[in-house]
């Protein structure tokens, strides 16, 4: 082969008698002669990890949703919890070691270093069918919200102490204006979500020189930023 076609093939650091070995090992295919276990993987699968166990460590993915993170001890505890309960007859030193729950768990589930609620959230949207591109193309679609704390220090009242306050955002992505937004002592709750979305629906008048733009047909009063 000369040179130019070997360095597009990648094997220009290749011996003729490495080819020759290679041909030795697989006959006529030179395709085959190449796997010849360097490299391919080791192994497939673990050798601990039956049908039962398979059905213990989707049990406890399920059991771990609507937690808070766990770690792999506490995981490892429910599988042998599941175990203990649900399969009495299997033998307890056969229930794989926690550090093999942990590769495993790696290579099905991934690495997992999302927050539980925002992992929750995803998979809510998954079941829901909401996933893909989305074209918003009125206003009042899509709302987006968001909430960061504030730079800068608030009093409660004129002889207070300093706080820290949290600025609870909700975006129109059409028009990029805020239908509403509210300041919240400390960390925000679902109550301050709550009654955010209660100012998007039931916003408050307009001023005299704000013009007449509305954000949606349904909500005529937009308070522009």
């Amino acid at each position: 082969m000369p040179r130019p076609e070997a360095v597009r093939c990648g094997l220009q650091h290749l011996s003729y008698r490495t080819l020759v070995r290679l041909s030795g090992l697989a006959g006529d295919s030179l395709l085959l002669a190449c796997a010849d276990g360097r490299w391919t993987r080791r192994r497939s699968g673990h050798r601990t990890i039956t049908k039962e166990v398979r059905e213990a460590i989707f049990a406890v993915k399920a059991e771990c949703g609507p937690r808070a993170r766990l770690s792999q001890g506490a995981k490892h505890r429910l599988m042998h919890q599941y175990m203990r309960e649900r399969f009495p007859a299997f033998p307890t030193e056969k229930i794989p070691s926690r550090w093999t729950l942990a590769a495993v768990w790696k290579e099905w589930f991934g690495p997992g270093g999302a927050r539980p609620r925002y992992g929750r959230t995803a998979e809510a949207a998954a079941e829901a069918g909401v996933s893909g591109r989305m074209v918003v193309h009125r206003p009042g679609q899509v709302l987006v919200l968001d909430s960061t704390p504030m730079p800068v220090k608030l009093r409660e009242t004129v002889f207070g102490d300093a706080i820290t306050a949290t600025l609870t955002l909700a975006l129109d992505l059409y028009t990029h204006g805020l239908p509403a937004f509210r300041l919240t002592l400390q960390s925000d709750t679902s109550v301050d979500v709550a009654m955010l979305l209660r100012d998007v629906m039931l916003p408050l008048p307009m001023r005299g020189t704000a013009g007449a733009r509305t954000w949606s047909g349904l909500t005529p009063g937009f308070r522009p930023m």
